[in-house]
């Protein structure tokens, strides 16, 4: 199977203000050109040779091209601004899967590879490249006819300019009824800094830090699930319920670091942990809720102030209107976000806000439109609109997202 999803946008790039509303010092020429392609395709296969293996192949490449432009000189920053820079990554992944019985137990037993490459062309910073391979083994043990299962995993990452690190995690699952089940987690994991992080333009108000270091956590959580298939007018019921706490080393998070200038840095060690609440369900076989909320506390381990850029509070509200067959889809959403510390010293706080978006999908292969000549599986197009009421959003202090925005998206597989 194939897919190619294309997304070009052209829109203003706000840049830093005083904090407030209004235009308050924004960057009123400013603006920003983005092309995006993501091509995909897996070739998949199964029982394959004596072991009977499954699995797939799977390769991919994405490429974009962002160009910025700001006329203005600004006092005490600079001269006029104008960037283009294309970064491009592909990759290729190796998936084998094998499933056996033995002794009243089934092994769903996964080993896979992959290998990419990261690049970017840029006018603006050196040229950069960055090679990573990443190797899988993990199990998953059925016991007591599924009602008890053990899952354990073990990663080795390797990226070019920040080592190997091995990555263990373990999962269990317990069917204490056939629609309670209990979860649980533990791993490590390890994140090194996107290209965005490390190499981004300086466009005056926001640059990337080629010095920072790889994000590193202890993660764990337990939680629940109770789900239905189905109960009178309601399908695919679930409400699941979860406990975390993570140990970071190092979490990257984008602050104020002098009064002109936003970038990521390093935080240091920090402990998060919280709750995470999930709804979903299916009513009529026309229309699909689904809710999430999380509360949590985020804090630097060497003096206890808030962890910049997290909300203590979040909730998210989904409304999906269409018919089974998914051929149109009218969405409704909103995202409440409580206050979010955006400085080390915690001191300074971006206010509460609630944002409301809407899209309509459309897929014209399902509706059988497209012409016999063109063997699409989809061919989905997408009206969005986002931040209807046009409410000022800010995730980093004087760093103003963009306001109400209106775009058209067409992707396929094939």
């Amino acid at each position: 199977m194939c897919s190619d999803a294309f997304t070009y946008g052209s829109r203003g790039e706000p840049g830093l203000d005083s904090g407030s509303v209004g235009e308050a010092g924004q960057r009123p020429d400013a603006h920003e050109r983005r092309t995006r392609n993501l091509l995909g395709a897996e070739l998949t296969a199964t029982d394959v040779g004596p072991l009977e293996l499954g699995g797939g192949l799977e390769f991919w490449h994405r490429y974009e091209r962002v160009a910025f432009a700001d006329p203005d000189v600004v006092p005490g920053i600079g001269a006029p601004i104008d960037t283009l820079d294309r970064n491009a990554e592909v990759g290729l992944r190796l998936r084998l899967e094998r499933e056996w019985d033995v002794v009243g137990t089934r092994n769903r037993f996964l080993l896979s590879g992959e290998t990419k490459r990261d690049t970017l062309d840029s006018d603006s910073v050196e040229d950069q490249q960055r090679d990573e391979g990443a190797f899988v083994a993990q199990d998953d043990l059925a016991l007591l006819d599924d009602r008890l299962r053990l899952v354990p995993a073990l990663r080795f990452d390797d990226t070019e300019g920040f080592g190997a690190e091995w990555l263990p995690r373990f999962g269990v699952i317990a069917a204490v009824f056939p629609w309670l089940h209990l979860k649980g987690n533990i791993e490590r994991s390890f994140r090194v800094p996107t290209f965005d992080e490390l190499f981004f333009p300086d466009r005056g108000f926001l640059r990337g830090n080629p010095a920072l270091q790889p994000e590193k956590a202890l993660n764990g959580d337990v939680g629940f699930e109770i789900g239905a298939d189905r109960l009178g007018p309601v399908s695919d019921a679930s409400l699941e319920a979860a406990w975390f706490h993570n140990d970071v080393d190092q979490s990257i998070v984008y602050v104020l670091v002098s009064p002109s200038l936003v970038e990521p840095v390093n935080t240091g060690a920090a402990t998060i942990e919280g709750v995470e609440v999930t709804a979903r369900m299916r009513l009529l076989d026309w229309v699909g809720l689904s809710a999430s909320y999380t509360h949590l506390s985020a804090t630097l381990n060497r003096d206890g102030t808030p962890l910049p850029g997290r909300a203590d509070d979040e909730a998210h509200f989904r409304v999906e209107l269409g018919p089974p067959s998914r051929a149109v889809r009218l969405v409704g959403e909103a995202q409440l976000t409580s206050e979010i510390p955006v400085s080390e010293s915690g001191n300074t706080v971006l206010p509460d806000r609630t944002v409301y978006d809407a899209s309509l999908i459309v897929d014209l292969a399902r509706l059988g439109l497209l012409p016999p000549q063109l063997p699409l599986a989809s061919l989905l197009v997408t009206l969005e609109g986002r931040n209807l009421t046009d409410r000022s959003v800010r995730d980093a202090l004087f760093f103003p997202q963009p306001g109400r925005t209106v775009a058209l998206r067409v992707e396929t597989k094939w």
